[in-house]
């Protein structure tokens, strides 16, 4: 839940080199979410540096960042605040991460 004007949620999480990670926050799109807004999301690498950002999706103005590929193994933060067009905004949100790994392909 972001509570208050300039709000920054952070979710720190392990991925490893060569999967692939979803995150979708999802406020207005879902009728069960009390007090939704527009979302912005990032995920930054363990030096800081933005690896992806999304501030709308295709369809709402939930973010979404779609198949993100991880390419070193590390700590990364996953922030989750208002809009950058309304930052001031407050609201609940549901998150949902999906962390899958490459496919291995088998050979003869």
């Amino acid at each position: 839940k972001i509570s208050e004007p300039y709000e920054v949620d952070e979710y720190h999480f392990i991925l490893r080199a060569g999967q692939f990670v979803t995150v979708e926050a999802i406020s207005l799109v879902n009728d069960n979410v009390m007090d939704p807004f527009d979302t912005e999301m990032k995920i930054l690498s363990e030096a800081n540096d933005v690896i992806a950002a999304n501030d709308d999706e295709f369809e709402s103005f939930d973010s979404i960042l779609l198949d993100v590929e991880i390419v070193e193994t590390g700590t990364y933060t996953l922030q989750v605040l208002a809009s950058t067009f309304n930052p001031e905004e407050t609201g609940n949100y549901d998150l949902c991460i999906y962390a899958i790994d490459p496919a291995t392909i088998a050979t003869d």
